[in-house]
Formats: C-alpha cells, structure tokens, sequence
C-alpha cells in the first residue's frame, strides 16, 4: 500500500511517496514542495489515481507551490509606492505563519486565529491592519491568477477585525507668526518647500516633484500637482497620470517669484525640477532612485528636526495645518477636500469633521413666510 516517508528534521522535513507500482515493485520518490503532511497525502492520492488509471505515476507530477512561493510571487508582482514596506510585512508577518500551509488551507478560522495571535503577542492595531489588508490583497492577486475561488478575509466578520482607534483632534499651527519664524529658520528653498505645504495642503513628495511649468498658474491663484518625486500621485492608483490643482495665497508670486527667476537664469526648462541640491545626488537613495536629481523627503525631515517644535511633525505643521486652518475659518469640507486631493469627501470627513459648521447661509435660515 502506498504511503508517505517523512525524513529530514522539523524546520525542513522532506516528503517521500512510497508507491506500490503494479507490477508489485515499490519506488520511493521525493515529493518536490511538499510544506507538510496534508500536501504530501494529496499529491500521493494523484499518484496512486494516476497508477489506476495506467498512467505514468511520475511523469505529469508538478511541483506543489505552496503559500510560501506563492507569496513570493506575489511579492514580487507588486509595484505599489509602498512596494518595499509590504514586502516587509509579506517576509515578516505573512511568511511565517502561512509559508508550510497550501492555498486551500488558509480558512476563516485560520485568519481569524492568526489575528488573535498577533494581538496576543502584542503588535499594534495599525501594524495588525496593514498585515490582515496584505493577506487580502495577496488572496485577491490568487483570484485572479486562478489559484483561489474566495478571499477568507472578505468572511471575517467587521467585530473580529483589527480597529485603530486615532484621535481627530490633532495639534496644527492657527499662528501664522510661527509659520513665518519657521520659515526663515529653515532658509531657502526648505522654507519655500514648507511655505507651499503649509499654505497649498501639497504632501512633501508632490513639492520636491513639482516642474517649473507647474507654478505657471500662480497668477490665477492655483499650482498644478502632477507627481511624487519621479511617479505618480498617491491617488492615481492605475498610472493613469492623474493631475490635480491646489489653491495658492495671493502673495504667491512676491514669495516665490525671485526663486523662479533664479532657477530660470540657471537654465532651468519648463519641465525641470523647481527645487534641485546645489550636488546633483547629494540626497538620493541608490537603488529606486537612482535617477533622481532632486531633495528626497528624508532630506526634508532632516532639517525639519532641526527647528521644529516639539511634537510637531512637517505633516500635522503643513498639510494637516492647512486643513484645519481653512475648515476652522468656514472653508467648505468639499473645496477642502479638493484642494488635498482625496478621493472623496468622506476621506476628508473621517479626519476633519470635528470641525463643526455654525454659520449657514441665509437661505437655509429663510423663516417661514406669513401672510399680512
């Protein structure tokens, strides 16, 4: 009777079919990407068919790709922005608990035990998210390879999913005193870079990747956003070369007029950077921006240490200090939402309604009319 041989040790068992052929002979055979017992008996089960059927036992056996080649390849396949930290979540969250496992093996239960492991040994809410959003992703590339027929984690019910709780209110500048004293602490061009974050809602990627035609409109009052260093917007989630518009002061052209004129006596085109270091590469990474000629958001944060008060990061002094101010003083939750470029209003709602609205236009005050 066939069966299966384990040898090997238990980090790295090796699998082994021993078939009784039917002229009476017995083979063994390595069972090649076998990751446990369960995987081994099934494809022993297609050999031994396989035999009944008078085929050659061997000779159509396909290695058996497991979760873990699996979530190689899928790795591998990503060219999200956030590429290089999802792989780190895939090496150190996924792979260990699911790379021994086959594809069909990975149930509601299972998911749903995986989470309460990772709760128990401590990871946060937000890190727990972002790895149980990998696992998802992960079975939606298998769906659509043909190698799954459901997601398990579409079946975990809403209670049993991790949930961050973030405070809204977060801390902003109202001063614009402050604005101005940190300004000129981080001198030029990083002032410039902060004053367009502070005063347009631009994320730092999107200013160190303006061109010098996209602040071509600042007499209209407005700044073409096209990409984030040398890619797309965060937004534009099929590459389609999204462009959104962000609004600028009236002050724009006295603040940044000299700055363009320089970079224009330098030489610089319409679609050169606005902001260059005075050393070409001085700040780039050496593998994904290898190209890049421009600062590089780790320069930004850098100097922004250097004089920043305490608690207060570039996003929540700029970007969130620009929502906050402008909703604060009556600005619509749909023009703010189209100035930071969300997908939709209630992006802009989920962080920002605690900014309650207390004054209506007259119409929506209009008494009710009465007869002399």
């Amino acid at each position: 009777m066939s069966h299966v041989t384990t040898r090997g040790n238990r980090s790295k068992p090796k699998y082994f079919a021993n078939v009784v052929l039917p002229d009476g002979s017995r083979v063994m055979r390595l069972l090649s990407g076998c990751q446990n017992l369960k995987q081994a008996k099934d494809l022993l089960a297609e050999i031994d068919r396989r035999i009944t059927l008078g085929e050659s036992p061997f000779a159509k056996v396909e290695k058996v790709k497991g979760v873990g080649d699996l979530l190689d390849d899928f790795a591998a396949s990503l060219t999200n922005t956030a590429k290089v930290p999802d792989r780190g979540r895939i090496k150190n969250h996924l792979q260990p608990k699911f790379r021994k496992m086959a594809l069909k093996e990975v149930s509601v239960q299972v998911v749903m035990a995986w989470l309460a492991e990772m709760e128990a040994g401590g990871l946060s809410a937000t890190t727990r998210l972002h790895n149980f959003g990998m696992l998802s992703r992960f079975f939606g590339w298998a769906i659509e390879q043909g190698l799954a027929e459901v997601n398990p984690c579409k079946a975990v019910p809403r209670k049993r999913r991790p949930k961050v709780q973030t405070s809204r209110v977060q801390e902003w500048i109202e001063s614009d005193e402050v604005v101005s004293s940190l300004i000129a602490k981080l001198g030029t061009p990083v002032g410039l870079m902060f004053w367009i974050g502070n005063r347009a809602g631009l994320r730092p990627g999107e200013i160190l990747g303006l061109r010098m035609s996209d602040l071509g409109f600042l007499d209209s009052g407005a700044i073409r956003v096209r990409y984030s260093l040398n890619k797309t917007l965060k937004e534009d989630k099929d590459k389609q070369g999204i462009v959104k518009w962000a609004p600028m002061p009236t002050d724009a052209l006295e603040v940044l007029g000299p700055y363009l004129a320089a970079r224009k006596a330098e030489g610089a085109g319409p679609e050169d950077l606005v902001f260059v270091p005075p050393r070409k590469g001085k700040w780039r990474p050496a593998a994904e921006y290898q190209n890049w000629l421009g600062y590089h958001p780790k320069f930004l944060r850098r100097r922004w240490r250097e004089v920043a008060p305490p608690g207060m990061s570039w996003y929540k002094a700029s970007r969130h200090s620009f929502a906050s101010r402008n909703l604060s003083e009556g600005a619509s939750l749909d023009e703010v939402s189209a100035a930071l470029g969300h997908s939709n209003i209630n992006v802009t709602r989920k962080h920002y309604d605690h900014f309650i609205r207390k004054e209506f236009s007259e119409g929506l005050r209009k008494p009710l009319s009465r007869k002399a």
